[in-house]
């Protein structure tokens, strides 16, 4: 009788820490942080977590969640597989910051949000989600706004930006310009806070398929076409993952 007893103890024990797990799982489902995955890399790249971090080597497999930078060396390219199917692809000496990675149609989520810090990257924005659906790509003097869109963001040299759109329409503004707070000149200068920026005082433009917004280092938008013809193995490369021919071929 005695031995029964403890077999049913041990059994309700063990069925309560089963439990237990089982919970504990499913929460820790419902909280994990939705992650960006390496799902090709040709060559060399490192990550780090957030803007202090120490650099660790990256391998096709990784994944990374919201505040990660990633960069590739030289004649290296990386593709990432994001939370919602899109795909982000980065050049050859580039380097994006994942500013946000939720997969979401609410109009007061940050959604997908992405900075170029250096270099270029290549966007295959999955058309899932609604159209509520949040998808920004930022650098220092521009944002791209799109949805359901294939689309190119090169950061130059001189600190312009360029977005090339393939397909689709992508909004471009120069809000950051207005956004930057002003240098500190002298000892004794009270900068103010960070504040919104209305619509009255950055510009906006849309681009659609072949068309491309460069935005100055000072913030001077300008919209021209381009052609099918002008293009480089970067853009080859991309269309081909893309699983459509390079355009002119």
């Amino acid at each position: 009788m005695g031995w029964s007893l403890k077999r049913a103890g041990r059994a309700r024990t063990a069925f309560f820490i089963i439990l237990l797990a089982a919970l504990g799982g499913a929460l820790f489902a419902e909280t994990a942080p939705p992650k960006a995955t390496v799902s090709l890399l040709e060559g060399q790249a490192q990550a780090r977590q957030g803007a202090t971090g120490d650099w660790k080597p990256v391998a096709q497999g990784d994944a990374f969640s919201a505040e990660w930078v990633v960069r590739t060396e030289k004649g290296s390219r990386l593709e990432l597989k994001l939370p919602d199917g899109s795909v982000l692809r980065v050049a050859p000496d580039s380097r994006i910051q994942l500013k946000s990675l939720l997969a979401t149609g609410e109009k007061d989520k940050p959604g997908m949000s992405f900075k170029v810090e250096a270099g270029k990257i290549w966007a295959n924005v999955s058309k899932a989600l609604g159209s509520d659906r949040k998808f920004e790509v930022a650098t220092d003097s521009a944002v791209a706004g799109v949805r359901g869109t294939v689309f190119r963001v090169d950061v130059l040299e001189d600190a312009a930006t360029i977005v090339r759109v393939y397909a689709g329409a992508v909004a471009v503004t120069n809000a950051p310009i207005f956004e930057r707070k002003p240098e500190p000149k002298g000892d004794r200068v009270q900068v103010p806070g960070p504040r919104e920026v209305t619509k009255k005082e950055f510009e906006e433009l849309v681009a659609k398929a072949m068309q491309e917004v460069r935005v100055s280092a000072d913030g001077k938008l300008t919209m021209s076409a381009f052609t099918a013809g002008d293009q480089d193995d970067w853009v080859r490369w991309n269309q081909t993952r893309d699983g459509q021919p390079p355009k002119g071929e």
